[in-house]
């Protein structure tokens, strides 16, 4: 502090300001505003500004705390300032007003920095299953928010305490030893969020069983025993065992309907259904696949026959079906020819085996959903000489799994119809030989072997 004096008199006093002697100066002031946005506010939150410019052409950086203030650079060189702040981390928006600032003597520039926490919806807890509740408590902390959260964790009355970081948008587990109330708190920053007991709920799984059936949709209902208990299931309906303690486990089909065979039976876990390792919290769906074998005979006339003679060839054609969802393999058709109506040559059918009684024959395989149509010739008997119905029929004589709807080779000519036999009926006319020489019919001479049938058609 200078004094100055006129003989003895003070004339004035100045106290010294530190003034650097050069350029002329001024000050810069940054103004920084903090919106924790509903976050809870983080006590040890530091923000740091940074100028560039004349005096400072490297750089200068103040920091402030989690509420915000105002920084302050004084005498500094006049000019340009740019404002920068470090950055604050994602969940953070910044907004810099008033950058580049422009110092000029004597003067304050202003500035300002604005810092806006991302918006924030509280953490939550939920609790987990636990292998054993008497030894130890599982909870699972959801953060909902598109950012990490660091959380505190307490389990009130005990000393069991913590922390950790729930991912954004995700959750974390969290596991505490039995004690006391089994009250977990989360907080953060010191404020509460959620708090919850725990009901020491113990792990379990659950066995889905499904049912399947091919061809889809085809009726019938098929019975299960295990450990899982009785139950019964048709096409496309499932059992639910509940909930199961973790252990071994294992589900059959009891036997099946008849004309069904088990196609496949998978666990979505790769176990077997005879053994399903389940672990606890686990749910393994096991699906079993029945296939129906079910074979259809249709036999038909496919030519339309005006006239023929005794002796002349007739081709009936043998459609065999399979209706089911397996592949039908090694099936046998037999032709029952009655011999007042037709004969059979062995050489009009090379496919054809000749047995002790009837003509078969071997059809390989059928598919699901094919038809196989395989010919046989027959010969019109000489027996047939006056007007009646000449007949034959097939059936389907072994296969090689059980039918649902039929049984081969048990056709009677008055037994049970079913879908694997079939006949073809025609009714036969007699008619007499045409008349060249114009005679009244009564007078013409007999010809045999010029007698012709009339064979309107009929299937059954």
């Amino acid at each position: 502090t200078l004094v100055i004096a006129v003989n003895g008199v003070e004339q004035d006093r100045l106290t010294s300001s530190g003034q650097l002697c050069g350029p002329e100066s001024g000050n810069l002031q940054v103004t920084k505003t903090v919106d924790w946005n509903g976050f809870p506010p983080d006590a040890t939150q530091s923000f740091e500004i940074c100028i560039t410019g004349p005096a400072y052409p490297n750089g200068n950086c103040q920091s402030i705390g989690p509420d915000g203030g105002i920084l302050s650079w004084n005498n500094i060189a006049v000019g340009a300032y740019t404002i920068t702040e470090t950055d604050a981390g994602t969940a953070w928006t910044t907004v810099i007003s008033g950058s580049p600032a422009t110092v000029t003597a004597g003067a304050t520039a202003n500035a300002s920095v604005a810092n806006t926490h991302d918006a924030f919806s509280p953490l939550s807890l939920a609790e987990l299953c636990s292998d054993n509740p008497d030894i130890s408590r599982r909870w699972q902390v959801t953060n909902p928010n598109p950012y990490p959260v660091t959380f505190t964790y307490q389990l009130e009355g005990t000393n069991q305490s913590g922390s950790d970081t729930a991912p954004a948008n995700g959750t974390v587990e969290l596991s505490t030893n039995t004690e006391g109330s089994n009250t977990l708190v989360i907080a953060v920053n010191g404020v509460e969020q959620d708090r919850l007991t725990s009901s020491g709920q113990l792990c379990t799984g659950r066995i889905i069983v499904i049912k399947r059936t091919v061809p889809e949709g085809a009726a019938g209902q098929f019975s299960f025993t295990g450990d899982l208990g009785e139950f019964d299931l048709g096409d496309s309906e499932s059992h639910d065992s509940g909930p199961l303690l973790p252990g071994t486990y294992q589900v059959a089909e009891a036997p099946l309907p008849r004309g069904w065979t088990l196609q496949e039976a998978t666990c979505d876990d790769g176990s077997e259904p005879g053994s399903i390792d389940l672990a606890a919290g686990e749910t393994v769906t096991c699906t079993f696949v029945n296939a129906l074998h079910d074979l259809a005979l249709v036999k038909s006339l496919p030519e339309v026959l005006t006239t023929i003679r005794p002796g002349d060839a007739v081709t009936f054609t043998i459609h065999v079906t399979n209706q089911g969802g397996d592949t039908a393999t090694d099936v046998v058709v037999v032709d029952y020819i009655r011999p007042q109506d037709f004969t059979f040559n062995p050489a009009d059918n090379p496919q054809w085996t000749v047995g002790a009684n009837h003509p078969t024959i071997l059809i390989p395989s059928i598919g699901p959903g094919e038809t196989v149509s395989v010919p046989i010739i027959l010969r019109v008997s000489p027996d047939v000489l006056t007007s009646r119905s000449l007949e034959n029929c097939a059936e389907i004589y072994t296969d090689s799994r059980l039918d649902i709807d039929s049984t081969p080779g048990n056709y009677t000519p008055d037994g049970p119809v079913e879908d694997d036999n079939s006949c073809v009926e025609i009714p036969a006319t007699f008619v007499e030989p045409l008349n060249p020489t114009g005679l009244d019919p009564r007078d013409q001479p007999p010809a045999p072997g010029t007698q012709r049938i009339f064979l309107p058609l009929v299937q059954h």
